[in-house]
């Protein structure tokens, strides 16, 4: 990405020859589209290209063996070779890696989409590293898996071959991020087993923000088997992630409930002692998240919550009881358990 921003600052005349940038500096783009932008300046690969989306397959491998013993190098080839993953074209796959073209996430995210166990074993023969990131603020492969419909067959092939669903990108997310906010509760539970005890990427904020019907189950899930503090703030133990993010309105798992309109996570969250009070980095209250977001359903619990708490503390004052506030401070120190 920095390749990129940097490509993006000069003059267009100084920029490298498409056959020499690499793929993975624009690692946001579909398969498709980096095909379109990087047409090579090199006429043999260009003709080679071009015969072979055509569909002339018959003399492929040896044009490659030709161009590498003129002395063009492997790299030239990605665009072919993400071509050839983009057809699910094994042979022509295990012919450009065995020349040495390098391999890009790009490159694995047509195996994962067409659910090809042969194409992601042959990326993983020759090198590549199933836990590296897809881009800085996005976690390892597994995570494209992880999103949409998923197949277990795809998701098993991943645990059994290295993949660590706890592995993060430079923000702190990771495949498990991505998991309980979109995947099916079965292939989040294999996942957890699967981690041990996850420490990374914001479990239950991203829990909370899920807006399936089973997202209630997904956040006790959650908080039953990390050690989860409910009213942590998002990112408050990542500080890159948390200047990166503190504009959008950083705040506890209520306030990401609360955004994404799920009265049956709020009210796990409120089992568990969510704090109604607490304040994102905007200066919001989950209420007011609520509001804001259009989520009339939440923001009605929210107050009737609200409303319910603040009489039972004016019941308590007037029976001379110690006043707790939402955080369970009194006057004369911490109310926890039922005692001061």
């Amino acid at each position: 990405m920095e390749d990129l921003q940097h490509f993006l600052r000069v003059p267009i005349e100084t920029l490298p020859s498409p056959d020499l940038l690499p793929i993975d500096a624009l690692p946001s783009l579909t398969g498709e589209q980096i095909e379109c932008m990087f047409q090579s300046s090199n006429p043999k690969i260009a003709a080679l290209e071009a015969e072979y989306r055509a569909g002339d397959l018959s003399h492929v491998s040896s044009d490659i063996d030709k161009l590498i013993r003129e002395g063009t190098s492997a790299q030239c080839l990605q665009t072919l070779l993400l071509h050839a993953a983009n057809l699910g074209d094994v042979n022509v796959v295990k012919k450009l890696l065995s020349v040495g073209v390098p391999i890009s996430t790009n490159m694995v995210s047509p195996a994962i989409r067409q659910r090809s166990l042969e194409l992601l074993s042959l990326f993983l023969e020759y090198g590549w590293d199933i836990n590296r990131e897809v881009e800085w603020c996005y976690p390892p492969p597994l995570s494209l898996a992880l999103e949409g419909e998923t197949d277990e067959s795809v998701i098993s092939w991943f645990l059994a071959n290295g993949a660590d669903p706890d592995a993060t990108c430079k923000m702190d997310i990771t495949p498990l991020s991505i998991a309980v906010q979109h995947a099916p509760l079965s292939i989040i539970e294999t996942l957890l087993e699967h981690a041990g005890s996850p420490w990374h990427g914001q479990l239950l904020h991203h829990a909370a923000g899920r807006t399936l019907d089973d997202c209630d189950a997904v956040v006790r899930l959650v908080l039953e088997r990390c050690r989860l503090k409910v009213n942590d703030i998002m990112y408050q133990n990542h500080a890159f992630s948390f200047e990166i993010r503190r504009c959008v309105g950083l705040g506890t798992a209520l306030h990401e409930a609360a955004r994404s309109g799920s009265p049956k996570a709020v009210q796990v969250l409120l089992g568990y002692g969510a704090d109604l009070t607490a304040r994102n980095t905007c200066g919001q209250t989950a209420l007011e998240v609520a509001e804001a977001s259009g989520n009339q359903a939440v923001a009605e619990l929210l107050r009737q919550v609200q409303c319910t708490r603040e009489q039972n503390r004016k019941d308590k004052a007037s029976e001379g009881g110690p006043i707790v506030d939402e955080k369970g401070t009194t006057a004369r120190g911490t109310f926890k358990n039922g005692k001061l």
